[in-house]
């Protein structure tokens, strides 16, 4: 999950290669989503969310959804390695 603003350049710098990644990754076993935080201030708190962008990455199983992971701030190359080890999971 990408927790976003619209007024954060960081996040704006991240959307189109998050919309990228999300295209490659489609049919495959794992769903990348957005939640501006702005218009989702009931997630983003129960999120815990403090700062634009982070990126959570959850597992579902059950109807429960677990943390694995947050990443704070754009790291491409961080976000881009946990989908992948994610994915191979």
């Amino acid at each position: 999950m990408d927790f976003y603003a619209t007024w954060c350049g960081p996040c704006v710098r991240a959307a189109p290669v998050f919309a990228q990644m999300s295209q490659e990754l489609q049919g495959k076993p794992i769903e990348l989503w957005k939640v501006d935080v702005d218009g989702s201030h009931t997630i983003a708190k129960r999120q815990r969310i403090s700062c634009m962008p982070t990126f959570k990455f959850l597992r579902c199983a059950d109807g429960v959804a677990s943390e694995l992971e947050a990443v704070q701030g754009w790291a491409e190359m961080q976000i881009k390695a946990s989908v992948q080890k994610y994915l191979n999971a």
